[in-house]
């Protein structure tokens, strides 16, 4: 068995050291994961909250506010008043009280699956320009850009059912 300094649960091994995508965020507390990845859970929890299609369930979010304040707070200065309580541990060994639901958050995926999001009543080729879809893939067939746009409509709303119900993404 191969001996690991700093070894941590959910670590991936290289060489004698293990890697965690834990983050020391401040105060000596650590994070599971860069601060970005809460603020596109905050923004998927507010478009839950102002939607009429997602019931959002605020028992399964004690100590974030409820729906007033997510929807009258700026998300600095909410996560100020609550990253210690909510995200962060002394160990990275420890669990916080609110966890993401993946090993490997993918904050730009999540940015952009809100902008189409937001964006889901355009037509597809709009949506397509205005979120940088149809650069990214050069210039495609429409049927590639409708497939590529849908499937990120599909994951938005997959997000939003998520934090409906209390967890990320």
């Amino acid at each position: 068995m191969k001996t690991v300094r700093g070894s941590y649960k959910k670590s991936k091994v290289d060489g004698a050291y293990a890697f965690s995508k834990w983050v020391r965020y401040r105060n000596g507390r650590w994070i599971p994961t860069r601060k970005r990845v809460f603020l596109y859970w905050f923004k998927f929890l507010v478009e839950a909250e102002k939607s009429d299609e997602y019931q959002v369930d605020w028992s399964k979010y004690k100590g974030w506010g409820g729906s007033r304040v997510i929807l009258s707070t700026k998300f600095d200065d909410w996560w100020e008043e609550r990253w210690e309580d909510l995200f962060s541990t002394e160990s990275r060994d420890d669990e916080p009280r609110y966890n993401i639901s993946t090993k490997s958050p993918k904050a730009d995926a999540y940015k952009l699956r809100l902008m189409v999001w937001n964006l889901r009543d355009k037509p597809t080729p709009v949506i397509a320009i205005k979120t940088g879809l149809d650069w990214g893939q050069g210039f495609q067939a429409y049927g590639d850009i409708n497939r590529i746009t849908n499937r990120h409509k599909k994951k938005a709303k997959e997000h939003l059912s998520n934090v409906s119900t209390g967890t990320f993404p």
